[in-house]
């Protein structure tokens, strides 16, 4: 206790440092979950560097999201004027395909496998969709090159939610 009063300014700093660690624990500066590293993390880290401008990447927790926001993209003269819902519809099932692939190739194998959920959410003018699979169920795409097969992995792993814009 004397030595507080011989060095008031010692004292005082102690303080302050300790309310400013307080105040930064009470904020969740030192959470968990700030810094808790995923392998879905992982694999988004190496995926940034080729994703495409139009798409936004996010995880929630150990699952993949994907906005697809066409409406932002290249596309969007060439979607215009598809006037049949099967032209449309075909598009939107090659360019995920391609989406799906480009996702395996580009993000490390081990870490994909490690993903537990993908959901990707596309956004068309006459069409808003919603997918999910499973990381482990899309990283043989990397190694594929045969589309009929990759059309068979996406048929049997894929599960697609279709709405329309009337």
């Amino acid at each position: 206790m004397k030595g507080a009063f011989k060095n008031p300014l010692l004292t005082l700093g102690i303080i302050m440092m300790a309310i400013f660690v307080f105040q930064l624990r009470e904020q969740g500066f030192f959470g968990k979950s700030r810094y808790r590293t995923t392998s879905c993390s992982g694999a988004l880290a190496t995926l940034q560097k080729y994703k495409k401008d139009y798409w936004d990447l996010d995880c929630d927790g150990n699952t993949m999201v994907v906005k697809i926001n066409y409406l932002r993209s290249e596309y969007l003269g060439q979607l215009d004027q598809m006037q049949s819902q099967d032209a449309v519809r075909s598009f939107l099932y090659k360019d995920l395909a391609n989406t799906l692939t480009t996702i395996a190739v580009r993000s490390p194998n081990e870490l994909l496998e490690r993903v537990d959920i993908i959901r990707l959410h596309l956004k068309l003018p006459q069409l808003s969709v919603n997918v999910i699979t499973e990381g482990k169920d899309i990283a043989p795409l990397a190694q594929m090159r045969d589309t009929k097969n990759i059309a068979s992995l996406l048929q049997d792993t894929v599960q697609v939610q279709e709405s329309w814009n009337e």
